[in-house]
């Protein structure tokens, strides 16, 4: 009897001890299970994290990929990284040294191995396609394009000493906050993937800081810079600083600063557009790979062909620059309006179809943004426009008094771009009359 009792109770024993183990092993797998779900949805939320939309047509996936500048690699969440090899210069500059985010000491997370590229479109006064010219680069991708940082500083601040200092800031990634609140988003003054289509409360700087951080291109746009300004980065190896230096003829601009209601002089838009362009043939000798000179009525007439050589000049080396010397490229870039005149038929229909060395990304821009009828525009502030009538809307619109007072103050300025000084409204409207003065 009592060896039945002690086998049942065995038995008994043995049972529960199956079923534990059998629910220990369920609970294992469920805990398993739930663990990899939770992966599967991480690892899913990262890819589409990883991949962003840029604005103008592009997208990229943050992968190796090649760049003018080199190859760039991204691995998250491997190690820290902080900004190295910043000259001695830099560290003392008074805009990092009195900033609270010291830019030579900021960690982030990621792993990144590029050669940073930095390109500055610079023009002399607004309303002369700096706009357009700055999106056109963006829309590549792989980039971060800061639109007019020069404009958080006071007026009284906008000295030779701290422009070059905020450039330098924001070429280093080291951002302010200000310029978050400059428009109506964020994406107004900082214009990437991340901060497109959010608000201000949407976006973390810190988190710009560590895109900008990791692109192989930034790009800054300002109206508020003058050329000169700008030779000490262009010496700095370490910034690898490019620009583009983009003139208008004064009289469109003029106007359309009228048009817009700025308060700008025709003396002052005239003697800062001289100013930039007395520098042009020193900056084409001393920075023939870093320097490059685009009329916008040349970018209006061709918008795909100045855009291949402007991207051409972007993947131009400049390692080899010191042994070349004061190897000029004077004028190998620029033609006037004129020489457009009688080649028209290739650019009518099918402008992109010879041009598929360019992005993807641009490509699409310029599709969207050059074939728009004026009749269609309805904001002067509108990047798209029908470019190849746009240049010349002045001549029909200008006044005899407004056309007198610029070409008074602004003689020297049209004879450099070799533009022809109408005198009289009649001779402005009448199209047959070229734009380019054949006799200079």
């Amino acid at each position: 009897m009592k060896f039945l009792m002690t086998n049942c109770v065995m038995r008994f024993y043995r049972r529960i001890k199956l079923t534990l183990r059998k629910r220990e092993a369920f609970g294992l797998i469920t805990f398993v299970c739930i663990v990899l779900l939770n992966i599967l949805l991480i690892t899913g939320h990262l890819r589409q994290q990883s991949r962003e939309v840029y604005p103008y047509g592009s997208s990229h996936t943050r992968k190796n990929f090649i760049h003018s500048g080199g190859q760039f690699t991204m691995t998250y969440n491997q190690s820290s990284l902080t900004i190295k090899d910043v000259p001695e210069s830099f560290k003392s500059s008074a805009v990092l040294k009195n900033s609270s985010d010291d830019v030579t000491g900021r960690q982030f997370e990621g792993n990144q191995t590029h050669n940073t590229q930095s390109v500055l479109v610079l023009t002399s006064v607004g309303r002369s396609g700096s706009s357009f010219l700055g999106e056109l680069l963006a829309s590549q991708g792989h980039n971060l394009y800061i639109y007019e940082p020069v404009r958080i500083l006071k007026k009284s601040d906008q000295n030779e000493e701290n422009v070059r200092a905020e450039i330098l800031r924001n070429f280093l990634c080291n951002l302010r906050e200000d310029l978050l609140g400059v428009g109506k988003s964020p994406s107004v003054s900082i214009k990437h993937p991340y901060t497109y289509g959010k608000t201000k409360g949407d976006v973390v700087l810190s988190r710009i800081i560590d895109y900008c951080k990791m692109e192989p291109l930034r790009i800054i746009k300002t109206i508020r810079t003058r050329l000169a300004w700008m030779k000490p980065l262009l010496d700095d190896k370490y910034l690898n600083l490019k620009v583009i230096h983009l003139v208008r003829d004064p009289r469109g601009s003029s106007l359309s600063i009228t048009k817009v209601e700025w308060t700008l002089t025709t003396e002052t838009i005239c003697s800062r557009i001289l100013e930039d362009l007395e520098q042009r043939r020193e900056m084409e000798q001393l920075y023939p790979d870093k320097y490059y000179f685009l009329k916008y009525e040349d970018l209006c007439r061709d918008p795909y062909g100045r855009t291949r050589d402007v991207f051409r000049f972007l993947k131009r080396d400049t390692s080899n620059e010191a042994q070349r010397g004061n190897a000029s490229r004077v004028g190998k870039f620029h033609s006037s309006v004129g020489d457009f005149d009688n080649n028209n038929e290739r650019y009518k229909k099918n402008d992109a179809g010879s041009f598929n060395d360019l992005p993807e990304g641009v490509l699409n821009y310029l599709q969207s943004h050059t074939h728009v009828n004026i009749l269609t525009e309805k904001t002067p502030w509108t990047t798209v426009r029908d470019t190849r009538g746009i240049y010349q809307k002045w001549r029909q619109s200008v006044t005899q008094e407004q056309l007198t007072d610029i070409e008074t103050h602004c003689r020297g300025v049209l004879h450099i771009l070799n533009h022809k000084i109408f005198g009289s409204v009649k001779i402005a409207r009448n199209m047959s009359v070229s734009l380019n003065d054949e006799n200079l």
